[in-house]
């Protein structure tokens, strides 16, 4: 379990107080726009945004601003497991999720209750779970990347544009649609519109649970023709409507 203490969030800081200092606990960065260069262990570069930084306890971490920065400052004070330790270092994180968690984040600025810090502990948290899914994602793909590096091009375009058809998609890697389709269906195990279908409503729930968008704007940022359209998608697979869907699960 994770718990964290020593949250800050800094908004377009100029310079860092101190050129380096040494900490008793984990401590992450989380980089929200401006550069720094840094230095610690065996890692050493530039950091910017959408990066985090994961620096171990009783390390010496030097950095200097390059660029003012806006970043989030956790201490965590848990020990961490030895897969969470693997994201010790530099890693970037270039997806929604990213952009959503450290939204949260911020609102609780300044804020000392135990549901803040049970807050930042679970965004802690989620960076891991996020860290160990693309690993997991790149083994599976990597099993297969000799024969279907173009299904595996395909699933990273639908992860990233949901605006497209499946023909779309399939130009993009260079395949007949039809060629497409039925590489995709063997590789993945299921249809290129349902695999697609699947990541739409996805990204249809987040947008429930964390926006007050209608329906008919998350219909435009997920790819669906019309409000209309998506409902009757939404209802088929999750067996509920969105509404009943926003309703039950925003807490």
């Amino acid at each position: 379990m994770i718990s964290t203490q020593g949250y800050m969030y800094w908004q377009n800081k100029a310079r860092f107080q101190f050129d380096h200092d040494t900490d008793s606990h984990w401590i992450m960065y989380i980089i929200e726009s401006g550069r720094c260069e840094y230095q610690f262990d065996n890692f050493k570069g530039i950091a910017g945004a959408n990066d985090i930084l994961l620096i171990p306890p009783c390390c010496d971490f030097f950095r200097s601003m390059v660029t003012p920065m806006t970043f989030h400052f956790i201490r965590i004070t848990s020990k961490l497991e030895s897969n969470e330790q693997q994201l010790t270092g530099r890693h970037h994180f270039a997806n929604q999720r990213f952009i959503e968690n450290c939204t949260i984040l911020r609102k609780t600025t300044f804020n000392l209750s135990q549901q803040a810090q049970a807050i930042r502990a679970h965004i802690v948290q989620d960076l891991f779970i996020q860290n160990n899914l693309e690993q997991l994602q790149s083994h599976h793909l990597d099993l297969k990347q000799a024969k279907n590096r173009a299904i595996a091009k395909a699933t990273i375009i639908m992860q990233n544009r949901l605006d497209l058809t499946i023909s779309e998609i399939a130009h993009l890697v260079d395949l007949n649609p039809a060629y497409f389709s039925r590489n995709f269906k063997q590789v993945i195990g299921e249809s290129p519109i349902i695999y697609y279908t699947k990541l739409k409503l996805k990204k249809v729930q987040e947008y429930l649970i964390t926006t007050d968008d209608s329906l008919s704007e998350i219909a435009d940022k997920t790819g669906f023709n019309d409000a209309f359209y998506l409902s009757r998608t939404f209802s088929k697979y999750l067996k509920c409507s969105p509404i009943h869907y926003r309703k039950k699960h925003i807490i």
